[in-house]
């Protein structure tokens, strides 16, 4: 097992049922006539603490282990999604997003993400990354040049959620599925 190598792997908070379904309707509204882009589905959206990419099945054994010693730390605490943007900017997009607010306990969980990551000998590819912008991606851009509504960026969802768990997310290989399946979950 310790060969095994899932592309994709990384640790995110799923959003509660009703937050993500809102998300994607938003995005949907404001985005889905367009060419040149992907909108995500509900079932597909979640907030990217850190992303590692393949992992071995020993390095997957250690992520739970750090998430499970780590994340209890930390607590359940709100989370608040208020606005919208992109990478790396306007007028440039790739990947459209809505973002929340960064404060102190969403510090703390970044920094438990990026320990467990260590602690399995995983160094997540965006952790170098100043400012980190804890955010849901609602769509990315397919085709150079789509222009963005400002639809898209006057959006303001101010949608408030408790964050419960942390979890270790990879592909998912069967089709009909959401993208991605939670391998691992620990609660806060």
């Amino acid at each position: 097992m310790d060969d095994f190598s899932a592309a994709r792997t990384f640790i995110a908070l799923r959003p509660p049922d009703d937050v993500r379904a809102r998300l994607a309707d938003a995005a949907q509204e404001t985005l889905g006539s367009l060419r040149g882009l992907r909108v995500y589905p509900a079932q597909d959206l979640h907030l990217t603490l850190a992303f590692l990419g393949p992992v071995t099945g020993w390095q997957l054994r250690q992520l739970r282990i750090g998430l499970d010693t780590l994340a209890p730390n930390v607590g359940p605490f709100p989370v608040s999604t208020t606005h919208t943007g992109a990478f790396p900017g306007r007028g440039r997009e790739r990947v459209l997003w809505a973002g929340v607010e960064r404060d102190e306990t969403m510090r703390a969980l970044l920094e438990v993400a990026l320990n467990a990551s260590r602690c399995a000998a995983c160094e997540p590819a965006d952790a170098d990354r100043e400012p980190w912008t804890p955010h849901v991606t609602l769509a990315r851009v397919r085709e150079p040049g789509t222009l963005v509504p400002d639809a898209f960026y006057e959006l303001r969802l101010d949608l408030a959620w408790m964050a419960r768990e942390i979890a270790i997310f990879q592909p998912d290989p069967w089709p009909n599925t959401p993208r991605y399946r939670i391998v691992h979950s620990t609660e806060l």
